[in-house]
């Protein structure tokens, strides 16, 4: 399926997702495995295992729909990189990381019993480094 679009990617994988999910809203790592093979993406891939254990954003083998399409775009970039602008931003899995580590850390007060206010969330979200912009 290399001579789809990332857009059409995204449409085929959205439609799969649903299929696969059969409601639910999210899909188990094998689920999600077959689904990225079925766009000819290499599950043997190392960087495909650690892109699927970055999206499992609560640790508990399932991936959302957005997890999957940051999976793909992630993956199409990749495979676009002589033709890719270099910004001073930070990438897109740079961001992914930071936000994931935030939401790591509200997951273990809430596990604690701990309510994270709106100003403990802000000062969680300035020591991951997570602009206000990602989460608006």
């Amino acid at each position: 399926m290399d001579h789809l679009t990332n857009e059409q990617k995204k449409q085929f994988v959205r439609k799969e997702f649903s299929k696969i999910s059969k409601g639910n809203l999210t899909i188990n790592h094998d689920e999600a495995v077959l689904l990225l093979e079925r766009l000819d993406i290499d599950s043997n891939d190392n960087e495909l295992s650690g892109l699927l254990h970055d999206a499992d954003m609560n640790w508990d083998n399932s991936i959302d729909l957005d997890g999957i399409i940051f999976i793909v775009d992630h993956l199409s970039n990749r495979r676009n990189e002589n033709s890719r602008v270099i910004y001073d931003e930070p990438d897109e899995v740079q961001l992914f990381n930071k936000v994931k580590q935030l939401l790591k850390k509200v997951k273990e007060l809430n596990d604690q019993g701990i309510v994270v206010s709106d100003e403990m969330f802000k000062q969680l979200q300035q020591q991951c480094g997570v602009p206000d912009h990602v989460l608006n």
